[in-house]
């Protein structure tokens, strides 16, 4: 996310902020591995946030979709919402 670093808008009014080093700093100790249960993960390779590739491999070993295409909201989510609810209450 370094190349975020400086002014932005918030997507959801325009608003604007302004995203810091620190903020990069505060957000490494969130990465981990991740430790027990089930995950189903959706990843559209468009997501201009964060790098699909990098989800699907720490996410190896759990069920990964990957839609090419798309972008950080995923969009079409109602297309897996059927998907989605059979894994919660599979």
């Amino acid at each position: 996310m370094a190349d975020y670093v400086g002014e932005q808008k918030r997507f959801c009014d325009g608003v604007p902020f302004r995203f810091t080093e620190t903020y990069l700093k505060q957000l490494e100790r969130y990465d981990s591995v991740p430790r027990f249960g089930n995950y189903l993960v959706l990843l559209q390779s468009g997501d201009e946030i964060l790098d699909y590739r990098k989800a699907k491999m720490k996410y190896a070993k759990e069920r990964v979709v990957v839609e090419y295409g798309g972008n950080h909201r995923f969009e079409n989510i109602e297309d897996y919402l059927s998907m989605i609810g059979n894994f919660v209450h599979g």
